[in-house]
């Protein structure tokens, strides 16, 4: 009873997935397919000269926030509707809960990868943020930017980042996590998803201070949506989820039938009876 039961219920997510799907209410970031990922290059270099603006409006380089303390940096854009706004929601919640602050032991460095977008955007995003932080004196390690997209194509190269822009959604498809740099600007370690254990984000900053680098994580794909190249749109791999629903459905079947079977209620023939 208990497999028909589950049974069931993966049925039911199956078509509610297919419903959702079908009406469009799937956000196509929250799925990205097996090309949308980091591709995790460990102890590569930042291009210290790549150039972009902060959200205060100032001409800086990559170059300007290494040499003193490690980076958790992050590839987002400001006006995200769904992904990024999860990336930095469990990044401010791993920071919160640290004993390290922003500016001191480390800086934090988010690089805006829509070259349309402009420093007052990121300005905005940045104080919603720094309200739920909540530390003194913290203002200094916290630079948000925007630049231009040969820049910003730079940067997502070097740390494997691989994205794109869906012109028909007008919004960007793309992996979903946070890169911890050691000093000098090389990639010390990859913390992928959106949500980050405060004790992994601590340790990794301590290990990228002292020039130590991490080794390949694993990262979860999604294999219910494919990238299609042509329409520049993810689509639902609906054979493989009929696939599924008919394996599944020919197994709940199979287990009716067979508990129906064992637990059948035994007639005595008219001769037994006493």
């Amino acid at each position: 009873m208990r497999l028909i039961f589950s049974t069931a219920l993966a049925l039911m997510a199956v078509g509610s997935l297919a419903q959702k799907i079908a009406s469009g209410n799937v956000d196509p970031e929250i799925v990205p397919s097996r090309d949308l990922k980091f591709e995790q290059k460990l102890n590569a270099q930042l291009p210290l000269d790549a150039t972009f603006v902060d959200n205060k409006g100032n001409d800086v380089t990559l170059g300007d926030f290494v040499g003193d303390k490690p980076i958790v940096m992050g590839l987002i854009y400001y006006k995200c509707p769904s992904l990024c706004n999860q990336v930095l929601n469990g990044l401010f919640s791993a920071l919160k809960a640290m004993n390290f602050d922003v500016g001191d032991e480390f800086d934090v460095v988010m690089v805006g990868i829509d070259e349309r977008e402009k420093p007052v955007t990121a300005d905005a995003k940045l104080t919603s943020y720094l309200s739920q932080y909540d530390r003194e004196d913290t203002e200094s390690g916290w630079h948000f930017l925007t630049g231009d997209a040969q820049q910003i194509r730079s940067v997502a190269t070097a740390v494997g980042y691989h994205y794109k822009f869906d012109i028909s959604r007008d919004q960007y498809a793309h992996p979903a996590g946070i890169i911890v740099v050691t000093p000098d600007g090389k990639v010390s370690k990859y913390l992928l998803g959106v949500d980050y254990s405060p004790r992994d984000l601590k340790l990794a900053v301590m290990d990228a201070s002292e020039e130590r680098i991490g080794s390949i994580v694993e990262q979860a794909i999604s294999f219910c949506f494919l990238w299609d190249p042509n329409s520049g749109k993810y689509s639902f791999a609906i054979m493989r989820v009929l696939q599924v629903g008919g394996l599944l459905t020919v197994i709940g079947i199979a287990s009716l039938l067979v508990y129906l079977v064992r637990h059948a209620p035994t007639q005595k023939a008219d001769g037994d009876k006493q």
